[in-house]
């Protein structure tokens, strides 16, 4: 295994970084590969000063194909706590996928260490366990001062809203807005 690793990193050393035909010199195309299709490309052809296209060649044997070169353990993808039952710590890494939150995260970081399992994408987890916790309790004071505040705003309005309906309306009061009625009844019909 340890020699199939070690061809492994000279293949990875080797192998090119495929970018799609003269990216550098247009702006609007991106480095991602794609291959070329050109009757006369120079690439498609190739030509020795042009770069490599991709072939089976640079594939990497099968037996390490998703084996983690530092570590030599098998990578799998974890998203839950139950993942982690169909892993054993000798053969498998775990990396944690991308889709999940920082409160998952933390506990899935938890249980890896109970368990003993290396996880691959995460270089230091207790440093980022503790930064992952500082992040989401600063989150929760956040979200509760802009819950206060809007149940404050909401009693004041409510408060106003008592005092408008409060107040009886003095007669000086009640003959303009029978004013501006007729107002309204009067431009309506015109």
């Amino acid at each position: 295994m340890s020699k199939i690793l070690e061809l492994k990193k000279k293949m990875n050393k080797k192998r090119p970084a495929f970018k799609r035909y003269e990216a550098h010199k247009h702006i609007k195309l991106k480095d991602a590969w794609r291959r070329p299709r050109g009757m006369h490309n120079k690439m498609k052809k190739n030509i020795v000063a042009k770069p490599a296209m991709v072939h089976v060649g640079y594939r990497t044997p099968a037996e390490v194909r998703h084996v983690n070169v530092r570590t030599g353990l098998i990578n799998f993808v974890v998203a839950c706590i139950n993942d982690f039952n169909k892993l054993d710590s000798k053969i498998h890494a775990a990396i944690i996928s991308s889709t999940v939150g920082m409160r998952k995260k933390i506990a899935l970081i938890n249980h890896a260490k109970s368990r003993g399992i290396h996880i691959a994408n995460i270089r230091k987890p207790e440093e980022y366990e503790a930064k992952a916790k500082q992040i989401v309790e600063n989150r929760k004071k956040r979200s509760e001062t802009v819950r206060k505040t809007r149940e404050a705003k909401a009693k004041a309005a409510s408060e106003v809203k008592a005092k408008k309906t409060e107040q009886p309306k003095t007669e000086e009061e009640q003959k303009e807005e029978a004013k501006k009625n007729l107002d309204k009844i009067l431009t309506k019909k015109e």
